[in-house]
């Protein structure tokens, strides 16, 4: 999942722990329901909406070397701006999700270099429920919208339809 805005890195988080644990939920959909401001989100707040997912959470400060002791997945901050999340720890790299550029495996010197030390653990409490929350788009939403146009764009279709065939022919 990538973040449209600068802002969202922490919303593209949560979505996708949510979507770990089965709560399907898109990016879309999250930013409708739990707004945040074009400064983006605080890690107090990314716990305020992790709770209304019904996922438990707990900020710990960490050391480098107790990344590899965390339940993965996991919220880190990164470079004090920003939010990954931290998918696995082996001996020589470390798998992120970067909602601003996709999945990477990295250096721990490169951890060293970008992650605060603080990290978001999430896991889900017992009203957690899996469930699929997603604003599908689908023609039929649209069509029902467009009262009044139906016969218009109808009459179009077929134009453009019958175009296409004579083009073919000739």
């Amino acid at each position: 999942m990538l973040q449209t805005e600068a802002s969202e890195c922490g919303l593209a988080c949560l979505a996708m722990i949510a979507n770990f644990y089965g709560f399907n939920v898109d990016l879309t959909t999250i930013r409708a329901k739990y707004p945040i401001s074009s400064r983006g989100i605080n890690l107090s707040q990314m716990m305020e909406i992790a709770t209304k997912l019904h996922l438990t959470s707990r900020a710990v400060k960490i050391d480098l070397e107790q990344l590899d002791e965390l339940n993965v997945p996991c919220i880190l901050h990164w470079e004090m701006k920003h939010f990954v999340v931290l998918k696995k720890v082996s001996k020589n790299k470390v798998l992120i999700h970067d909602p601003a550029v996709g999945e990477r495996a990295i250096s721990q010197n490169e951890v060293n270099l970008y992650f605060t030390g603080v990290a978001l653990i999430l896991n889900p409490n017992p009203e957690f429920k899996k469930n699929k929350e997603r604003n599908d788009l689908k023609i039929s939403h649209f069509w029902s919208k467009i009262v009044g146009l139906k016969r218009s764009l109808s009459i179009i279709l077929l134009l453009s339809i019958l175009i296409q065939v004579f083009a073919l022919i000739s």
